[in-house]
């Protein structure tokens, strides 16, 4: 039961630093740190897809 409330706080978190990104205006971002918001949610996503699918 642990696992799944660790998953569903990383979800909860994500969601929420998503709601913050997605208030701000793109240029507020340098190059580098778009890279690592992206890269960042992919590897959420795909950790969330691979225990979903796995």
């Amino acid at each position: 039961m642990a696992y799944y409330s660790t998953i569903g706080d990383k979800d909860e978190e994500s969601i929420q630093l998503l709601k913050k990104i997605a208030e701000m205006d793109i240029e507020d971002f340098s190059s580098p740190i778009l890279q690592q918001i992206r890269s960042t949610w992919e590897n959420c996503y795909q950790d969330i897809s691979t225990i979903h699918h796995g």
